[in-house]
């Protein structure tokens, strides 16, 4: 039988994978903190063959330099995603509760930007909506003064041990979930017979020991599902799969350690070595400046003094490797590190058509991510009795081109005609950039009413 803290194997072979890219977002500390894991020792480090050989690896890994490739790209996905505020919209009543939606105080925003920063490092992230146990005819007011209402509880890959699923009624459904709390608790999520119950695991002792079944309830009736979203950016999928960063990561890894070739070279280039002929194996302090005599010597036994330094000849080779490594970073990850950097000369139909295709595969990940947010946020307006659908949609439009003077008295025009309403019109010229997102669109159609007053319909904004 497998241990509860097990993960299955379909999700344990990625952990690597995750690891390495989480470093490499998290930047220089956290690489260089696993030292030859991702920075291998040259046959001069091995310390059973040279005494000094752990040193000489410390200053090797230090004077490498680090290129944070992997968080600007995530960075830049995220604030093109981000640019604008996610279009959300749910019952009136239910408002203050989505302000805070996590126990840690994130609203749905912040969880939204949360998840997405996930499912771009791992694309395996976990949507928990845990219910409190409500007698029935208990009132919204009574719910908030007790704070009993349902949290969602974001979980990283690497806390999720197990989605299993099983088709009932013909539809995919998730029968067993095992996420990690912490390093000593377990929580298992299982639908039995259409009922859902939750077994905590405790840690103690070395072995792992569950608590009685809880079964919540609504309205003093079983759930008949568990309320746990798995979100990536392939849809229904519960199995671990390929990520956005995982090629960028594994670039930005082969640009360090072509770095530090690179470096390596260009430190002996710096530091020739000085050799001393003819003069017994001894100390010998020097510094700039320094004048050496060296007492006994004469024309037959001569001293000889001399730099040895290191050609180099390799060193273009080994910066033209770092600088392809660069380019080819910058093209993985869309220009998001150098929005202007070119490696050739490129028309301006070109870059728009790479761009266009660039930016329609992240819109596609963009709305698969929005549907299972806005899973979660329904699994958690249907437990609170709400009737109103909730409305959840990341921002797929990535680029600030505001409208042109022309476009612009296209849509006064057509809105003059009565081809749409007045809302309809100030809300495109949001969308175009000519307004703020914080526009308040109902509040300036009364203003302008005023001011008309029993006048004809104005002929501008």
């Amino acid at each position: 039988m497998q241990n509860i803290a097990t993960p299955t194997t379909s999700i344990a072979c990625h952990h690597s994978r995750w690891k390495l890219n989480r470093d490499f977002i998290a930047g220089e500390y956290a690489v260089k903190s696993i030292t030859a894991g991702y920075l291998p020792r040259l046959p001069v480090h091995d310390p059973c063959a040279f005494p000094n050989a752990n040193e000489a690896y410390c200053s090797y890994l230090n004077r490498t330099n680090f290129f944070p490739a992997s968080a600007r790209i995530l960075d830049g996905i995220k604030g093109m995603i981000f640019r604008k505020l996610p279009h959300f919209k749910c019952a009136t009543s239910l408002q203050s509760l989505f302000n805070t939606i996590t126990a840690d105080g994130c609203n749905v925003f912040d969880l939204a930007e949360n998840v997405v920063g996930e499912v771009m490092a791992t694309n395996f992230t976990g949507l928990y909506v845990d219910y409190p146990s409500i007698p029935a005819g208990t009132s919204q007011a009574e719910m908030e003064r007790l704070n009993h209402r349902p949290f969602i509880t974001l979980y990283p890959a690497e806390s999720i041990l197990e989605v299993t699923t099983s088709v009932i009624a013909n539809v995919q459904t998730i029968t067993r979930v095992r996420l990690m709390d912490n390093a000593e608790t377990i929580r298992e999520l299982v639908l039995n017979d259409g009922v859902y119950m939750i077994v905590i695991h405790d840690h103690v002792n070395g072995q792992w020991l569950p608590r009685e079944p809880i079964i919540p309830a609504k309205n003093n009736k079983p759930i008949n599902r568990i309320p746990f979203v798995l979100v990536s950016t392939k849809a229904r999928s519960t199995k671990p799969s390929k990520a956005v960063m995982d090629d960028i990561c594994l670039l930005n890894k082969q640009l360090f350690q072509a770095q530090a070739n690179a470096g390596n070279s260009l430190y002996y280039c710096a530091n020739p070595i000085l050799v001393f002929k003819g003069v017994a194996q001894t100390d010998i302090k020097m510094s700039a400046g320094t004048i050496l005599f060296f007492e006994g010597h004469t024309s037959e036994t001569p001293v000889d003094v001399e730099y040895v330094e290191y050609k180099g000849t390799a060193q273009s080779a080994l910066d033209d490797a770092v600088a392809t490594l660069k380019d080819e970073l910058k093209a993985v990850g869309g220009r998001i590190i150098s929005p202007d950097g070119k490696t050739g000369v490129e028309s301006a139909e070109a870059l728009n058509l790479q761009r266009d295709s660039e930016n329609s595969v992240l819109a596609s990940h963009a709305k698969t991510i929005s549907r299972a947010i806005r899973e979660a946020l329904q699994i958690v307006a249907d437990w609170l009795g709400s009737a109103e659908p909730v409305e959840f949609e990341l921002n797929t439009d990535f680029n600030p081109q505001a409208l042109t003077a022309q476009e612009r008295a296209q849509i006064v025009s057509e809105w003059l005609a009565g081809l749409y309403t007045h809302e309809t019109a100030l809300g495109m010229l949001i969308d175009g950039e000519i307004l703020p997102d914080s526009f308040d669109i109902e509040g300036e159609i009364e203003r302008v009413s005023s001011e008309q007053l029993s006048k004809d319909k104005p002929s501008s904004f």
